[in-house]
């Protein structure tokens, strides 16, 4: 497959310009690429999630990791409010703070690599030019 094939294929799965799918393809694997556009053939949602989620035979170890990563997560909330508390800042206290959803992401790929050796791409790799909070 062509470079100019490669971008036009992934400006016709994430909605970029020409220019800007050139500059997102920089630099990362084919395979990448390729999940991205496998997303957008087979998914109806408006927001693509990796392709790798929907394969049975990895199910348990996406629940798993689910699961580790909301305890991570559920930890470091309660520290940080503690630390808000201790602060006098109750204003910030917060069970679901602004970008938690990074945070989860970034927790469950840690886990998924180190502990199944499973390579996912989290939602907001997935969505080039979507911003989540």
């Amino acid at each position: 497959m062509t470079k100019a094939h490669q971008i036009a294929r992934i400006r016709e799965a994430t909605g970029m310009g020409w220019l800007e799918s050139r500059m997102f393809l920089a630099g990362r694997p084919a395979a990448f690429s390729e999940r991205i556009i496998t997303a957008k053939e087979k998914q109806k949602d408006r927001l693509l999630h990796d392709p790798i989620e929907d394969d049975p035979a990895f199910a348990v170890q996406f629940a798993d990791a689910k699961r580790m990563a909301q305890e991570v997560f559920q930890s470091w909330v309660a520290k940080r409010n503690a630390d808000y508390l201790r602060r006098g800042m109750t204003n910030m206290v917060s069970e679901h703070p602004r970008g938690g959803c990074h945070f989860l992401w970034r927790e469950m790929k840690r886990i998924l690599l180190e502990k199944y050796g499973i390579e996912w791409f989290t939602p907001a790799e997935m969505n080039p030019g979507v911003i989540f909070d």
